[in-house]
């Protein structure tokens, strides 16, 4: 099967997008029902396909760029995802899992073009009776499944219930930010000694840097570095890059009050520490040099990014659209209960029985 599903991967193939991760197959089984998609072509007498398929939270946001992220991308950039509902933890047979109902198609309407319908129904349930409850704990009833319809008939933003999307707004680029090295210079008998057991044949050639450069911790590493230079010349030494490299990691450390150092020590820019690398999130919506000197650059002027590392992530967080949730009041018009505080009530009224 897995030998099957590479060769069918590539854009001839029903998997064009790429496989999932191999511990969810979600967005596997939805590349393979849009495969049996029938084109969107009036002329031909054909009107297209629509589906909806219940999938859990980690198809929806997991994995950075690639794998799921890439099957989300392809989805969105062509415009078949629809909407997705969020619908009750609790509501499928032994199971507290969230999910979601995705709807995709290839025949939007033209109102509904470049947007994704975001609908929280979270908190739209029913409790199960007795006899039910030990194999599903909700349900939605009937009254709330009609209400839940209608919404996304309606494709209207309701407070705390849906959201209209722009199909961008899903897209994030991966900013890899760097931040200069900046290293301070020091000579002492310690690391003199450390240098010696690595390099002994520069025992003359590290005598003379001492003499010429002395003991005073120096905060620039690039006029420390000329100055080496300019010795080694005068001794006609030759070091190698290692050497170099070696005598530089004994007699230098870091210190973020240091000035930066240049790269080959030259004016082509700073040398990046690879400690201070981190990796940032702009939207796609703004372009990423505006974001970076705006989000990045204002807070650090001597950070830069690394573009050609740029990558592109698709994920739908329903977080990032409704904000900190707050439970609203339920489609029946009773605000629904946190079963984290039923839990709670239940302990205190045993322990208080």
């Amino acid at each position: 099967l897995i030998v099957r599903e590479w060769a069918e991967s590539g854009w001839n193939g029903r998997f064009g997008a790429g496989l999932p991760r191999t511990s969810n197959g979600e967005l596997l089984f939805v590349q393979h029902a849009i495969a049996k998609f029938v084109s969107n072509d009036p002329m031909e007498g054909q009107r297209g396909s629509r589906l909806a398929t219940l999938l859990t939270r980690s198809s929806l946001s997991s994995s950075g760029p690639g794998g799921d992220s890439d099957i989300r991308r392809w989805l969105i950039e062509n415009d078949w995802l629809e909407a997705v509902i969020a619908l009750p933890a609790g509501v499928l047979h032994e199971t507290g899992i969230g999910t979601f109902l995705w709807i995709v198609t290839n025949r939007k309407e033209s109102r509904r073009a470049g947007r994704v319908q975001l609908i929280d129904a979270r908190d739209c349930w029913t409790e199960s009776d007795a006899a039910d409850r030990s194999r599903r704990r909700r349900y939605c009833s009937e009254e709330q499944v009609t209400e839940i319809i209608r919404l996304h008939q309606r494709f209207e933003e309701v407070e705390a219930r849906t959201r209209i999307v722009p199909n961008e707004a899903f897209g994030h680029v991966r900013v890899v930010v760097e931040r200069p090295l900046r290293l301070t210079y020091g000579m002492t008998g310690d690391r003199k000694f450390r240098f010696l057991n690595a390099c002994p044949e520069l025992l003359d050639d590290l005598q003379a840097l001492d003499e010429a450069l002395g003991r005073e911790r120096r905060p620039d590493w690039n006029e420390v570095r000329r100055q080496i230079e300019a010795v080694l010349a005068d001794r006609g030494a030759r070091w190698t890059k290692l050497q170099r490299e070696i005598f530089r990691r004994t007699f230098t450390e870091t210190d973020p009050a240091a000035a930066p150092v240049r790269a080959d020590g030259g004016d082509s820019g700073y040398e990046p520490d690879p400690k201070l690398r981190s990796v940032e999130e702009a939207p796609l919506s703004e372009p990423v040099a505006t974001w970076v000197e705006k989000r990045v650059r204002l807070r650090d002027p001597a950070a830069w990014s690394m573009r050609s590392k740029d990558t592109i992530h698709y994920r739908v967080r329903f977080e990032d659209f409704f904000g900190e949730r707050t439970l609203p009041r339920g489609l029946t018009g009773r605000r629904a209960a946190d079963p984290g505080e039923r839990r709670r009530g239940t302990a205190l009224r045993e322990a208080t029985a």
